[in-house]
């Protein structure tokens, strides 16, 4: 009996680990995604080699405490967060002050109330379809299949320049939509995911070309 009461107690305890680690799918080239949701609270461990996509749409208040937020933040460069007006306002503010002056760039679709450093257009219902999809089990490579050949070094600049520590002088707003629609059976494209993939791999570019 003090047997099986042990081991409910270890079973319901590693449940409580797993269940506070953040979602995780490795994109590729050093870049590994995490979402953080109320069911999978905190903030991850990160690799000082690798980059990171933070996905914060849909993330309330009590997933993640802010300063612990504002810290990981300034510790992990590059980030490309992705955020909504879902996102807690607490949250969004913390990604307002941070990102001028941080190798941080915050992806989403801008409204009156939210303008991201990385503006793509998409529909409320498309980007929860897409948001729910990787939930569901779609795998994450197909939400970000439709990638396009044009390599995106407008803002991969904006993420180099921050790096070096340099103000910008003028604000760069590019726009993603989704201008070919998937067929009927096609996985949803995540627009803001396959953004920050997009931007990665134009920053390992641009990187290669520093002397």
């Amino acid at each position: 009996m003090r047997f099986a009461t042990k081991l409910c107690l270890l079973v319901l305890m590693i449940a409580r680990v797993v269940s506070a680690a953040p979602l995780e799918h490795d994109l590729g080239k050093g870049l590994v995604y995490f979402r953080i949701t109320e069911a999978t609270p905190g903030l991850p461990q990160l690799d000082a080699n690798r980059s990171a996509v933070l996905d914060l749409r849909y993330t309330g208040p009590g997933a993640v405490a802010e300063k612990a937020l504002t810290d990981w933040l300034q510790r992990q460069a590059p980030v490309f967060v992705l955020a909504n007006t879902r996102t807690a306002p607490e949250l969004r503010a913390i990604l307002a002050r941070l990102a001028p002056h941080t190798r941080l760039l915050v992806i989403g679709p801008a409204t009156a109330s939210f303008a991201p450093d990385i503006v793509i257009s998409i529909s409320a219902e498309a980007e929860l379809t897409a948001y729910h999809a990787l939930q569901a089990g779609t795998e994450i490579a197909s939400l970000i299949s439709r990638i396009t050949a044009k390599t995106r070094h407008d803002e991969a600049a904006i993420l180099a320049a921050r790096s070096r520590g340099e103000s910008l002088t003028e604000e760069i707003e590019p726009e993603l939509t989704d201008e070919t629609a998937p067929d009927a059976d096609s996985p949803p494209v995540d627009l803001a995911l396959q953004r920050a993939v997009q931007i990665h791999r134009a920053w390992l570019i641009l990187g290669s070309k520093q002397p």
